[in-house]
């Protein structure tokens, strides 16, 4: 008869795997606002006493930020590629 085990159970009980592996599906949400220590609800953006933004929603902006980048700057290089494509044009 086989045992089922959870996936990277026998590498865990080996030790072949660190901790951050066995903890990769484990999603972290923050308990208290940094600022004023406030309790959040999960997935929160801003705490409800002060206002502040939480860490998710920092690091949210920040992603937006980037990807809002990435689309200028594709949108400048396809810009400046048709200007040189017509200006070489005779």
């Amino acid at each position: 008869m086989r045992v089922m085990r959870p996936f990277g159970a026998r590498e865990a009980e080996s030790g072949l795997v660190s901790s951050r592996r066995i903890l990769q599906g484990v999603q972290q949400v923050q308990a208290a606002c940094d600022t004023c220590g406030a309790q959040l609800i999960p997935n929160a953006a801003y705490c409800e006493r002060c206002g502040t933004r939480t860490r998710r929603a920092r690091s949210m902006v920040r992603l937006a930020i980037r990807v809002e980048l990435l689309f200028f700057l594709l949108f400048v290089g396809l810009v400046v590629a048709f200007i040189w494509i017509y200006s070489s044009q005779p």
